[in-house]
């Protein structure tokens, strides 16, 4: 599939394409849990209905601050749904740098795994933009804000009922360069971008169907997203989901999940 041929040319056009196609294939392997393309797209319909609720809209800048799992594509994918922009975040960050790169890009809402809460009430106070944090996981929510949400509440809402027009030339994310030499700058990207880099990889890789892609990389990264996640999901293959690289467990992942690529 080229992008050409893509419905809409955005990153949520592509899996509502494949889950159209092939719903009940499976794309996503994480650990034990297994999705196939309808139910991802299903699951992402649902999160974007709640962070619509949460007053999520378009172009509201929404930073990400979680671990490789599912509920990082879900957040992903329904926030280009929704034509909110994606700031993902690296977890290590911290202090100075975690506040600059928060207010740097504008972000008013939040979504942040509660292993790293203390991360942020650290530089809450003075985050004046941030209006809402939601929290994925059980942990302590004290000296978040006020207006705190849980995303297991979001993520089991009505799906969104109106989707705004996104198109290829509407930003997706913001993404932060490495900064070696000034601070960190926000890119931003547009849908059709990784888009095109993804059928650059795909075709130069000569994914397909037949394939099963590993991905070990941090998904706040834009090669686990664009280099991975979405020739994978452009070519139709599956992939494999690791919360970390692992130089033990690599080539034991590799076998057990027939991964090719």
């Amino acid at each position: 599939m080229r992008v050409e041929q893509l419905i809409s040319r955005t990153v949520h056009g592509l899996l509502a394409q494949r889950a159209a196609m092939a719903g009940d294939r499976r794309f996503l392997t994480f650990e034990e849990q297994h999705f196939t393309y309808g139910e991802i797209a299903a699951a992402v319909d649902r999160l974007a209905g709640g962070l619509a609720a949460a007053g999520v809209g378009r172009d509201t800048k929404v930073a990400i601050m979680m671990s490789n799992r599912p509920e990082f594509l879900f957040t992903w994918f329904a926030l280009s749904r929704l034509g909110a922009v994606e700031v993902p975040l690296n977890t290590a960050h911290r202090g100075e740098l975690l506040h600059y790169m928060i207010a740097q890009s504008d972000s008013t809402v939040m979504v942040v795994e509660d292993v790293f809460l203390d991360q942020l009430r650290a530089v809450r106070a003075t985050l004046h933009d941030l209006r809402t944090v939601v929290v994925l996981g059980e942990g302590d929510r004290t000296g978040l804000g006020a207006d705190v949400r849980d995303y297991a509440v979001l993520a089991n809402s009505d799906p969104l009922a109106d989707a705004p027009d996104i198109g290829p030339a509407d930003p997706l994310a913001m993404m932060f360069t490495s900064g070696t030499t000034g601070p960190s700058k926000g890119a931003v990207v547009p849908q059709i971008y990784p888009l095109y880099m993804a059928e650059t990889i795909a075709e130069a890789c000569g994914y397909s169907e037949a394939d099963c892609l590993y991905n070990a990389l941090p998904l706040f990264h834009g090669n686990a997203q664009f280099l991975s996640t979405l020739p994978a999901l452009l070519s139709g293959a599956r992939m494999v989901l690791a919360r970390r690289f692992s130089a033990s467990s690599f080539w034991s992942d590799i076998r057990r999940h027939g991964c090719t690529e």
